[in-house]
């Protein structure tokens, strides 16, 4: 299928249209620009800071291409693209971990927000991901969650060309650290949302965190700003700061 224009867009979706998202809790610590800060950009795709990362020193952002489409896996062309930017974040936060649930079409159960994004985390060096979302798809998140899953070799630098190549037009869930990635294909769409944050949250603290609890949570609101403003201060100074609000 042949790729459109990158720069389309749907006015009802959130990652289209972050400037006119309202985030409450940042103005409640006096940080009510944090849904406006770019980590970095390219033509066709943006890297925001995730809204509750999971790595509590900030390294967790979000990468979607601007146009409205639903997965990574269709976007062939922007490849070299992508890698280029995955690049730069390698750079600056160290390597990667990239996450992505892939769907469809809009109302299917794989994602929270029905716009093609990857998670990508830093900070996991000495951590054998691949491995622990095994355990995770294998009943850590609870024995009502087991799903089948693939290990496959992923020897590009550019994910999307590894994730291309086992790409069924099935709704996914992908997951790549190194040489290697992770890929669970959900033709019921059974999976549940949340499956990367739910996984990193508990891996990271020992817990699950739901982002979608923010408004109602103070601990939660709290550490959403924290961890967001350590990033945004290291990607402007190069320093991680322990912020209290």
């Amino acid at each position: 299928m042949a790729e459109k224009n990158l720069n389309s867009a749907d006015l009802n979706c959130a990652f289209c249209n972050y400037n006119n998202q309202a985030f409450p809790h940042y103005e409640r610590y006096g940080q009510d620009n944090l849904s406006r800060f770019v980590v970095a950009e390219t033509d066709n795709f943006l890297v925001k800071p995730d809204i509750l990362p999971g790595n509590s020193d900030g390294r967790h952002v979000l990468v979607h291409p601007k146009r409205h489409v639903y997965n990574h896996a269709g976007l062939v062309g922007h490849s070299d693209e992508v890698g280029r930017l995955t690049y730069d974040l390698e750079q600056k936060f160290g390597p990667l971990v990239v996450f992505e649930h892939g769907g469809l079409q809009p109302g299917n159960n794989v994602q929270s927000v029905y716009h093609a994004h990857f998670h990508a985390y830093g900070g996991l060096e000495k951590v054998d991901v691949i491995a622990w979302m095994q355990y995770m798809l294998n009943g850590g998140l609870g024995s009502d969650e087991i799903y089948p899953y693939d290990i496959i070799p992923a020897p590009d630098f550019a994910f999307i060309t590894n994730l291309s190549g086992r790409f069924n037009g099935i709704p996914y869930l992908y997951v790549e650290q190194g040489p290697w990635g992770l890929i669970v294909e959900d033709g019921e769409e059974r999976m549940r949302s949340q499956i990367t944050q739910r996984s990193m949250h508990l891996l990271f603290s020992g817990e699950v965190l739901d982002w979608k609890k923010i408004p109602e949570s103070e601990l939660l609101a709290r550490e959403s700003v924290r961890r967001i403003r350590n990033l945004i201060d290291f990607c402007q100074h190069g320093e991680y700061n322990a912020h209290t609000f």
